[in-house]
């Protein structure tokens, strides 16, 4: 890959703009799929016999009838989604069916606030391809997210129902604690299950809006379309946070819902995968990520893999 040295460190040309390109404006035969995801398409927990990521399992259940590419990154979202989907404008092919992946939590302020998550270089490199791509794809700065930043963002105030925590950094400060006795493993439990779901999603979202672009970009490139919403773990939601916990996801699904609703055509499905699994699809029955065990990613793969085949 293309690099340049710079003060001891490499500064790469944006890896998942090249993978892109090589994919749909090279010379090869483009993959008729692409799939793009956050870290739930790549984790593998350690106690796993079956190795394969969820988007292997899903690439190797579409063969042979159809190849896909998966372009996924811890933390992705919407707006890097609709980044990367602006480029197919420009590309001698395109995909003829994408899958996008869509995480509850990232439209959330523990995830949406996040400087860390917010991929600002990697959308600028986006747009700079697009503006002049004959000057070829652009490198990603050498910047990092300082202590300032972080800081910022923990002293965010935040309202969440459930709890009496109004700021980020106080619900951090419980995560990072080491409860000594099982009330208080119950209650960090409990916090971290309201910070990553129980917020209020309203239909002005910035990640909605990008959403709402995607989809409808894609229909002016002629791609079909299968957009999901990622399994979590609503039964150890519901074990800690009680019944209300539920019911801010199915609000909040329904949200994003109403967005895929809008762009509805034969070509385009929709599947809300939020109570798919039960806690022993999940890294641990405990767990508030959206991570999958080897059970939870090949129910999760199989459904996708079926959901594509209605649309090829």
């Amino acid at each position: 890959m293309a690099a340049v040295e710079l003060a001891g460190w490499v500064r790469p040309r944006y890896p998942k703009l090249l993978e892109l390109l090589r994919a749909f404006d090279g010379d090869e035969q483009p993959p008729d799929v692409l799939v793009l995801g956050d870290s739930v398409v790549e984790r593998v927990a350690r106690e796993d016999a079956d190795r394969r990521s969820l988007a292997s399992m899903v690439i190797d259940g579409l063969r042979p009838q159809c190849e896909a590419l998966c372009i996924s990154h811890m933390g992705y979202h919407t707006g890097v989604y609709l980044g990367l989907l602006r480029v197919l404008q420009i590309t001698h092919d395109r995909p003829g069916v994408v899958v996008l992946a869509l995480n509850l939590r990232s439209f959330g302020p523990q995830w949406f606030l996040d400087p860390t998550w917010q991929f600002h270089d990697e959308m600028r490199a986006l747009e700079r391809y697009l503006a002049h791509p004959s000057r070829g794809i652009p490198r990603l700065p050498a910047t990092g997210i300082g202590p300032a930043d972080m800081e910022a963002f923990e002293a965010t105030e935040v309202d969440y129902p459930e709890t009496d925590l109004g700021r980020i950094g106080e619900f951090y400060d419980v995560i990072r604690s080491k409860p000594e006795n099982v009330m208080d493993m119950k209650f960090r439990r409990r916090q971290i299950f309201i910070l990553h779901y129980m917020h209020a999603l309203y239909p002005d979202h910035l990640r909605l809006a990008q959403l709402d672009e995607a989809l409808g970009l894609l229909s002016q490139l002629g791609c079909s379309v299968f957009c999901y919403l990622t399994p979590i773990n609503h039964m150890g939601g519901v074990a800690y946070a009680g019944t209300p916990f539920l019911d801010a996801v199915r609000r909040n699904a329904a949200e994003v819902r109403r967005v895929a609703e809008r762009h509805r055509r034969p070509d385009l499905r929709f599947e809300d995968f939020t109570e798919l699994l039960g806690p022993d699809g999940y890294f641990s029955r405990h767990d508030a990520a959206e991570h999958l065990n080897e059970h939870g990613r090949s129910r999760l793969a199989a459904a996708v893999v079926r959901n594509v085949a209605m649309l090829r």
